[in-house]
């Protein structure tokens, strides 16, 4: 209890006699302890109190918040001579500290509430007509009261809820819920590196650089040679194109083992041509410091991220679709720079 409330002034103090009622309704709200009675239910009661303290503040309904809130601290302090405490020391500890964290809260009600009523009290002197009381629910939301009579009732008092609190999400919502952010969070961050302009020049000139360093032109150059006289490879890139297509002649002559080896070996026969490796270099240096081809590469990589993270099947077939554009240009270009000289 507070000092100020026990003055002789305290029927005369509209605020003194307001927090009286409101400690006599959390003091009735309360149970004694009873050592027969498991502490986990009076864990379980102050998470309620807490709980609905919170639904009370957001409904404005500042007296049932202050009640509530006090009610559990009345608890706290009665829950210090259960027998079964020392057995539970970490959670009784951890509500401690619970109440050492609402005090703050406490007092800020007492507060509100308090400014409240010097308001009101300042509008019933300025105005004729008497103000409306500070709860208007106050005759019909009152906190019931607990006898204290120790095996007369089963169960804890309930905490009353004008407002019910909704039932939790199923545990698979919450999961696809937080996959959903997570996805989202991660495709806006990339998004806004790969569709910045300076990020898009600096890896299009880097690319450039690598394109045309004559080194990097053969290591490549070995890499597809030796890929493409692979037999496995050679395999896989026949079935591949096999499934692409509802031709049979060009299924036909995908998968067949002599027309793999010979393409395979024309393909080892170009990509080691250091004429070629000079072309395939200009090409993609030149198209890497397009700014139009950078825009594009940049949105066809957000859209693969995208597809990536909705499944893998839609993210293979925009990396086919992208990689057959790819393989169209830089052969009508090739095509075109052959024809003209």
């Amino acid at each position: 209890m507070f000092s100020f409330f026990t003055s002789s002034s305290s029927s005369s103090n509209p605020t003194t006699v307001k927090f009286e009622q409101l400690n006599s309704k959390a003091e009735k709200s309360v149970p004694q302890i009873d050592s027969n009675r498991s502490i986990q239910d009076y864990f379980q009661f102050g998470a309620n109190l807490i709980r609905q303290a919170g639904q009370y503040k957001k409904s404005q309904d500042l007296e049932n918040a202050y009640i509530n809130l006090k009610a559990f601290e009345l608890l706290i302090q009665r829950l210090a001579k259960h027998p079964q405490v020392s057995s539970n020391k970490d959670e009784y500890n951890y509500n401690v500290e619970k109440y050492q964290q609402l005090k703050k809260e406490l007092n800020n009600l007492m507060s509100q509430i308090t400014q409240l009523l010097e308001q009101q009290s300042q509008q019933k002197s300025n105005q004729t007509p008497s103000a409306p009381p500070l709860n208007p629910y106050e005759e019909e939301s009152q906190q019931p009261q607990y006898q204290n009579q120790s095996g007369n009732r089963k169960s804890l008092p309930s905490v009353p809820s004008k407002k019910p609190l909704p039932p939790p999400l199923p545990q698979h919502v919450v999961s696809q819920q937080q996959q959903q952010r997570s996805n989202s969070l991660m495709y806006n961050t990339v998004g806004n590196v790969v569709n910045n302009d300076k990020f898009q020049t600096a890896v299009g000139n880097q690319v450039a650089n690598m394109a045309q360093n004559e080194h990097v032109q053969s290591m490549v150059a070995t890499g597809v040679a030796t890929a493409s006289t692979n037999r496995s490879v050679q395999r896989n890139v026949g079935e591949a194109i096999a499934s692409s297509t509802d031709n049979s002649m060009i299924k036909s002559m995908a998968t067949n083992e002599s027309v793999q080896k010979t393409v395979g070996v024309v393909v080892a026969n170009t990509v080691g041509n250091k004429e070629v490796q000079q072309k395939v270099g200009q090409y993609i240096a030149k198209a890497a410091t397009d700014k139009e081809v950078q825009r594009k590469v940049a949105s066809g990589f957000m859209t693969l991220l995208k597809g990536a993270a909705k499944g893998a099947k839609v993210a293979g077939k925009v990396a086919y679709e992208g990689g057959k554009i790819a393989l169209e240009q830089g052969k009508k270009h090739y095509q075109e720079n052959n024809h003209h000289q």
